[in-house]
């Protein structure tokens, strides 16, 4: 079987009542392969039409345009204890054997991070109910900030606040539960000896999952929560894409710009965006121009009248914890234009950094 998959994000809101049907109806067939335990109009409301301030749907397809899996993410404005918050959720299910290449990791925290561009000064966290221990694992893996883990439990301000979220989103307490599991009814399709399996596990983070929510194979979820501050959101997408593509990418970018491929089509860009003004000075800059590979969240330290131009990727200009803008491909930034901001690449991004004209006309005088 191809491992071969397109991968095509929708906003459901932006469908007719007809395409949203349809639409419903496929992924609840694909859930269903997945998981049990849950009606076609529950996972409709849960899925595709929750009372979310913005919702963001990922389709995954084979390479004969099956539905394979999908994930969703939601954004939700709340009040809790007189303050208003920002809660991240969300809801994945693929098939066995196509989980690798959908890597709805890099959807939901790409989605994350979007909400949070879209509310910058909001309060943010985001509010998991995991019904698997794999599910729980993996994105421990990929973000120590999760709370509850095996080092760092859930403090009483912490489990306060859950409770109180959890109630919001219609999952109340179980007697004869902890509290931090919750009733969700999404059970995964596996057999007895896989389910044995994993209650077999010895690695650190599933035998914690497991005495947790001993009985998550019968519908019930461990909530999780994750703050949502930028340095958060940034180190869970940069492990969730990975690094080994972006070492690959950036050797090859290197050699690139080593054999001066690039330079052309630098000086182009200099004089289209208008930090030359001509074509000499743009050919200048350009030859003394040094490329960077930066994973998200890293900060980027540009010296004092240098100039970056985003080759590829997106940057983010912070202010504390707000967000006041963002830079994508083909434009440029400087400290002088942005001070007091703190430069961090929002995804995978590689720059072009010049030196300012003036200091470029120095380097070769």
């Amino acid at each position: 079987m191809s491992k071969r998959v397109t991968r095509q994000v929708v906003d459901p809101t932006t469908l007719t009542d007809t395409q949203r049907d349809v639409l419903c109806a496929e992924l609840y067939a694909a859930h269903s392969r997945v998981f049990e335990g849950v009606d076609a109009a529950a996972f409709r409301h849960y899925v595709v039409e929750p009372d979310a301030d913005a919702t963001r749907l990922l389709l995954v397809r084979d390479d004969q345009g099956a539905l394979v899996g999908y994930a969703a993410a939601h954004a939700y404005t709340c009040t809790v204890d007189g303050r208003q918050v920002l809660v991240g959720r969300a809801e994945a299910g693929v098939e066995r054997g196509w989980r690798r290449a959908a890597n709805v990791g890099d959807f939901v925290a790409r989605a994350l991070l979007g909400f949070r561009f879209r509310w910058p000064t909001a309060k943010m966290y985001y509010l998991g109910a995991f019904v698997h221990p794999s599910a729980y694992s993996a994105f421990l893996r990929r973000c120590a900030s999760l709370r509850p883990s095996p080092d760092h439990p859930l403090t009483p301000a912490e489990e306060s606040l859950v409770d109180a979220l959890a109630e919001r989103f219609g999952m109340p307490r179980v007697e004869g539960m902890p509290l931090g599991v919750r009733y969700v009814g999404w059970c995964t399709r596996e057999s007895s000896a896989e389910q044995s399996y994993w209650r077999r596990r010895q690695d650190p983070l599933t035998r914690h999952y497991v005495t947790l929510n001993p009985r998550f194979d019968e519908g019930y979820g461990l909530l999780v929560l994750v703050p949502g501050e930028l340095s958060v959101v940034f180190a869970a997408l940069g492990g969730l894409v990975g690094n080994w593509l972006t070492h690959q990418l950036g050797a090859l970018g290197r050699l690139a710009d080593r054999l001066g491929w690039r330079a052309a089509a630098s000086a182009r860009t200099l004089l289209e965006l208008g930090v030359a003004q001509a074509s000499d000075e743009a050919a200048r800059l350009s030859r003394h121009a040094r490329v960077r590979h930066l994973g998200a969240g890293q900060v980027i330290d540009l010296s004092d009248g240098e100039v970056a131009v985003v080759r590829r990727g997106a940057v983010a200009l912070v202010r504390g914890e707000a967000i006041v803008a963002q830079r994508g491909t083909r434009e440029w930034l400087s400290r002088e234009e942005w001070p007091g901001t703190t430069l961090r690449a929002a995804t995978h991004t590689e720059l072009v950094v010049f030196p300012s004209p003036s200091a470029g006309q120095a380097a070769v005088a």
